[in-house]
């Protein structure tokens, strides 16, 4: 008989109603929403069940919620600011040489000489001009005095980095690539060449700060 008792009880702690709460369960219950059949009793609204200087809890889904609001808010400022008076990029990329033995380095040929009447086309599949140099002086490359030189460059004016100083009937010391056929192409649209002036002053184009070697300027007669 007692045998049987204790399989009867094998459980030692005695089953509750699931639908009553403890005290502590709702003491806790009542600190995150508060007691439903409690009025407020103060004039700041706290309600009678309340604790007097206990905060009410903020529900955990709320402050996720506005976690993540403030988030969206910080990540459309920053766009705003990093992207919306950004300039739009430029559609050329073309090397800046930033030293003399970089930039002589970089042509084929190095010669002055004085530029042809030119053709346009668009054989390239954007806007060309070409022309020959007659060719005065050679500081590098396989050229000789009274050489005629093909050249094709960009038509100035044409994009956002085209040689705008070229002028035919001009003279010039030019720096150029030179293709397989012969023709010779600017190294850079600004770096490529320089404007010969009166009393062999060599006047480089805007924006290029780079000067020639005084052996080249003395090869070239300047």
């Amino acid at each position: 008989m007692s045998v049987r008792r204790t399989i009867m009880r094998a459980n030692p702690i005695p089953e509750q109603d699931p639908h009553v709460l403890g005290a502590r369960a709702r003491e806790e219950l009542d600190g995150l929403v508060g007691d439903p059949g409690a009025a407020p009793s103060r004039a700041d609204g706290r309600g009678a069940g309340t604790p007097a200087g206990r905060p009410r809890r903020v529900p955990r889904l709320a402050l996720v919620a506005v976690a993540g609001l403030a988030a969206v808010l910080v990540g459309v400022a920053a766009v705003a600011l990093l992207g919306g008076g950004a300039p739009p990029p430029s559609t050329a990329d073309e090397p800046f040489y930033p030293t003399t033995a970089e930039l002589e380095a970089s042509a084929d040929l190095v010669v002055r000489g004085t530029l042809g009447t030119g053709s346009q086309d668009t054989d390239a599949g954007y806007p060309q001009t070409r022309a020959d140099l007659a060719v005065t002086h050679v500081a590098r490359g396989d050229a000789a005095a009274g050489d005629t030189v093909p050249v094709a460059y960009t038509t100035p004016g044409s994009g956002p980095e085209t040689a705008t100083g070229l002028v035919e009937g001009r003279e010039y010391v030019l720096l150029l690539s030179v293709a397989e056929d012969g023709t010779g192409y600017l190294v850079s649209s600004v770096q490529g060449y320089y404007a010969v002036e009166d009393g062999g002053r060599l006047v480089p184009a805007p924006g290029n700060d780079v000067p020639l070697s005084p052996a080249t300027t003395a090869a070239l007669g300047l």
